[in-house]
């Protein structure tokens, strides 16, 4: 029979365990979310560059630029454990509004 004390401790290094988990997830989550706001700056920077030339008259010059569409990093990053043609598994309100 365990006295009260060691059942207490018990407690505490479970609860230290459980601990320690969370902090594991939450720097993982972090360092994505850096990632993110990485890829955030980068974009705004494009977009900031493309109101430049829109606003300075060059933007005749897109007409000769072959632009791919969902070509990027933030593009590349995967948003659920489903390939995207099976995107209403997923996100099934986006699958909706798409038809």
């Amino acid at each position: 029979m365990r006295c009260r004390l060691q059942n207490e401790v018990l407690e505490l290094k479970k609860t230290r365990d459980q601990l320690k988990e969370h902090l594991l997830t939450s720097q993982l989550t972090l360092s994505r979310l850096d990632k993110t706001l990485a890829i955030l700056h980068t974009d705004i920077d494009v977009k900031e560059n493309t109101l430049l030339v829109d606003s300075s008259g060059l933007s005749t010059l897109r007409d000769f630029i072959h632009i791919e569409p969902c070509v990027g990093v933030a593009f590349a990053m995967p948003r659920c454990q489903y390939d995207c043609l099976q995107r209403q598994k997923c996100f099934p309100d986006d699958a909706r509004k798409a038809k």
